[in-house]
């Protein structure tokens, strides 16, 4: 289940859990200590990468990359023991042409999934830019 910033609460992530299913929850200001945590861990290693997606329709040009690292090595202990079985911190940059004009943005992502291949995460990540 992919859920928004909004939703990316320790308890939703429980119930996920609890009724057999996986999360992949957009981190963002709302969880201030998580995102710096994942900030910071992507800035010390580039982690298992893909780039794809490029999207071409309308004037428009769409590429994503998509990284991932195993949590277990980058959150701190606390963020650790909230976040219901956390394998996996994901980031994904994202550019967007449109007639010359370059717009760019980095989302962040946790989730319960054993995965180590970013292309398989991508999936769950497809949004448009500024939405």
């Amino acid at each position: 289940m992919s859920i928004d910033a909004i939703g990316t609460q320790t308890k939703i992530a429980e119930k996920i859990v609890a009724k057999g299913g996986h999360y992949f929850l957009s981190v963002k200001g709302n969880q201030q200590g998580l995102l710096d945590d994942l900030e910071y861990a992507f800035k010390c290693k580039r982690g298992s990468c893909f780039q794809g997606d490029i999207e071409s329709d309308h004037g428009r040009i769409e590429t994503r990359k998509c990284s991932i690292l195993p949590a277990k090595d980058f959150l701190l202990e606390k963020n650790l023991l909230a976040w219901q079985d956390v394998f996996t911190l994901v980031k994904i940059d994202a550019s967007r042409e449109i007639k010359g004009e370059l717009h760019q943005e980095t989302r962040y992502y946790i989730s319960d999934e054993k995965i180590s291949n970013p292309s398989y995460l991508q999936f769950f990540s497809k949004r448009t830019l500024g939405h």
